[in-house]
């Protein structure tokens, strides 16, 4: 009878225990890069920008450039040392001592809001051509103890915090 340790038998038995090995390894690799994938194919990304400054159709505006839906968790002022649970509409309209100085139009963001992709939202924007109101309009938006911060989520419940001050979101999770 002979007693040699490596036969035939535990070679195949080895070598399908490490091919069994390597496949679960490349599974759980594939697994990985699916869900990085999906989570991508779902990323919202707000930007809030100008259009028209200096001109007689000036705008403040907010847009999702992602290819998934952000939905709105916080909208936040703040103003000098304070903080406001508010968006940036009701803080002008709160704020602008003579409202018939600048006559504007405006869309609220408010927590639970659905922002789709591609979707503009006219955070403030001129209501009638006026180069002076355009500016009295900008002067507000773009005053240097103010901030407008909005934290958003995509449907896999990642956050981003978007800081006008800042102006790109960050990632908070």
């Amino acid at each position: 009878m002979n007693n040699r340790f490596w036969n035939s038998d535990k070679i195949l038995s080895l070598t399908a225990i490490f091919l069994s090995i390597c496949t679960l390894v490349v599974f759980v690799y594939q697994t990985q890069l699916i869900r990085e994938q999906q989570y991508k194919s779902v990323f919202p990304y707000l930007e809030m920008g100008n259009a028209g400054t200096n001109t007689t159709g000036y705008g403040f505006y907010l847009v999702n450039t992602g290819i998934g839906p952000a939905m709105i968790k916080k909208v936040e002022i703040k103003y000098a040392d304070s903080s406001f649970q508010m968006d940036l509409a009701t803080h002008l309209n709160l704020n602008i001592k003579d409202k018939d100085s600048i006559e504007f139009t405006h869309s609220n963001i408010s927590i639970g809001q659905l922002i789709p992709p591609e979707r503009v939202i006219n955070l403030a924007k001129l209501s009638k051509p006026d180069i002076k109101m355009g500016r009295r309009l900008h002067k507000f938006i773009h005053d240097p103890k103010l901030d407008f911060i909005i934290e958003y989520e995509s449907i896999y419940n990642e956050r981003w915090r978007l800081s006008y001050r800042n102006g790109l979101p960050e990632k908070l999770n």
